[in-house]
Order: C-alpha cells, then structure tokens, then sequence
C-alpha cells in the first residue's frame, strides 16, 4: 500500500468516528469486543470509537505501525481521551516486561502491545466455554507447543544471522544497476561466514526449548507472550470441540463476552476513550 493511498484511508476511517483504534486483523476486532464484555457492532463503531481489524498481505503490526506513524506525520495522532488514531498490535514473542511497558500506566500510546503473544491469548486468560469442558491446565497446554515455538525462535535468530550475510531473500538483477559478479558475492560471503560457521544448532534449539518452559513455570502469563494463541484456537480448541477455527473462536468469544471480558482490555479502552466500554 503507498503511503497516499494509507492516509486516504485514514482520513476516511476517521470521518465514521472520531477515535479510531487499528488492529492487526480481521478477525481481531470481534475478539476485542468480547474482551470488552460487549458484543462486537456490525458496524465496528462503538461509543464514538471505531475499530479496525486490517488485512495486508504481509505483517498486520507493520502495516498498524504504518498508519500510526503516517498519521504522526500529518498530526492525526491519538491522544488519550481526546480522539485520534491509535492501534494495539501482537507481542510476537517478546518477553512480558517489555509488552507491560507498552501497556500498563502511565505509557501513553498511541501504539499500544496486548502483553500476550496476540490477542488470541486473551481469549484463553479471560475464559473457557463451559460446553467444551474442563478448563484445560493452561501451563500443560502451552508447554506442549514449546517445541514449535522454540524451532520459530531458532528460526529468527539464523535469520538474523542470513540478514548480515545478506542472504535472506531472493537476490535479483536491479534496474539501472550493472549485474554483480560471482566473485563479488563470494567476497561478501567470505567477509561474515563466521556468522554460521560452527553454529550448534541442535543445543540452541535445546536452550530455546529450556527457556520457555522455564518462563511457563514461572507465570502462565509469561507463558502466553511467548506462545502463539492462534494455535490455542485453531489447533488446541478445534480438537477439543471438533470444530472449525472461525466456529471456535465465534464461542470463545462468546464465553469471554458473558464473562465480563479482561481487565487489561476494558482499562485500555477507559485509557483510550475517557469512559467505561
């Protein structure tokens, strides 16, 4: 999306509602709503507020991050209880000191971080449905995904490591620019091979598998920052209940909605608006 083309966008979101507050996806801003205890308004327009679940072809949280900083620019930005535009993206696997600090009082936004892996994993702090069962022992559950998890992280750090050598992507012919030579690429590769060079592989994915079962055992909260919640539906709820991800996660939310919703996300929102959802 050009950067012209985002402002239109933001302009026109702002002309329904005066506070706009932007998530990652789609399907994000029925949860949300559930997380209020509030059903979700077909028309996403609560109480002035109007809440956006994006969908992009890449990454929602880098195309939030765009339209807040795009409405920096042009001085659209949300400030608490007075309106504008604000946004709330996925923790992605950052550690929960660092996802309160871009939360909890007094941090101001207008980008705000759910202090989970996404918000999926409110879903799961906030309720269970009774018709499913016993509530599952969420540190079980979250600890038998660990190696998943774990393999993600490993898989980042080896990325950063092909960034430096410049070999994360497909590398093509540029237009305007002369073609590079096999030995110019063996020099830049010869410069950094140290980067993977007598990487163990096998223990890092050892010490990633040991640290996220120690931060589950230490809180469960920890444990939702670092384990993906979209998982909690579409795998963990649709083998309990043998239903699709969309019927899963429709009756989650509706568990979480009659239970009152989650204090984090009520209290964001009375941050944001200046009154109660």
């Amino acid at each position: 999306m050009s950067d012209d083309i985002r402002l239109k966008s933001i302009r026109a979101d702002l002309q329904l509602a005066p506070t706009v507050l932007y998530l990652e996806g789609k399907t994000d801003p029925p949860v949300f709503f559930a997380l209020l205890g509030r059903e979700c308004p077909k028309s996403s327009i609560h109480n002035d507020v109007y809440v956006v679940g994006l969908k992009t072809q890449g990454s929602g949280g880098q195309e939030v991050r765009a339209r807040l900083e795009r409405a920096r620019r042009e001085g659209l930005s949300g400030t608490l209880g007075q309106g504008g535009v604000f946004g709330v993206v996925d923790g992605d696997g950052r550690d929960l000191a660092t996802l309160a600090a871009e939360l909890d009082p007094p941090y101001p936004g207008p980008l705000f971080s759910w202090k989970a892996y996404c918000i999926e994993n409110l879903l799961a702090r906030a309720a269970w449905p009774a018709a499913w069962g016993t509530v599952p022992s969420w540190p079980n559950v979250l600890g038998a995904y660990v190696p998943y998890a774990a393999l993600n992280r490993l898989h980042v750090e080896l990325r950063r490591a092909l960034e430096t050598l410049g070999l994360e992507k497909f590398r093509n012919p540029q237009t305007g620019q002369p073609l590079e030579s096999a030995t110019g690429f063996k020099t830049a590769l010869a410069k950094d091979k140290g980067v993977l060079a007598g990487r163990d592989v096998e223990a890092m994915f050892d010490r990633e598998v040991s640290a996220l079962l120690g931060a589950i055992r230490r809180s469960v909260d920890e444990g939702h920052a670092l384990i993906n919640g979209k998982w909690l539906v579409r795998h963990h709820a649709a083998a309990a209940t043998n239903q699709s991800e969309d019927k899963c996660r429709e009756e989650w939310c509706e568990a979480v909605r009659l239970a009152g919703g989650i204090v984090e996300a009520r209290d964001l929102w009375q941050r944001i608006t200046g009154s109660a959802p």
